[in-house]
């Protein structure tokens, strides 16, 4: 198991929800997936939070190396496909980073 997650959060205007997911997993994901050190990408849609400041959409790709994001290899496959065209101009507000995995847990 990879020891980094890129955390990336997304708020869309809701109109836009459907395109957004079909792009974002039908379009998008399977360019970022086939980065070299990418092992996964999960998605989340917010259920609930104590803070108007958290955005509804979350993204966390489990990587090899936390300047993955930063390459341009990365740049590279981002601008790939209809999701760079289509879909990234309304994306309202976004927030990422890299997080290092200090501690695992299980019952």
């Amino acid at each position: 198991m990879s020891r980094y997650r890129f955390v990336l959060q997304l708020a869309i205007p809701a109109e836009l929800d459907a395109k957004f997911n079909d792009l974002y997993d039908n379009d998008h994901i399977p360019y970022m997936i086939k980065i070299p050190g990418v092992k996964s990408c999960s998605r989340f849609k917010l259920e609930w939070a104590d803070s108007d400041e958290t955005l509804e959409y979350l993204c966390i790709y489990e990587l090899d190396d936390p300047e993955l994001p930063r390459s341009p290899i990365w740049k590279k496959h981002a601008a790939m496909g209809r999701w760079a065209t289509e879909m990234r101009q309304h994306v309202t507000r976004r927030r990422s980073g890299v997080f290092r995995k200090i501690a695992e847990h299980a019952p």
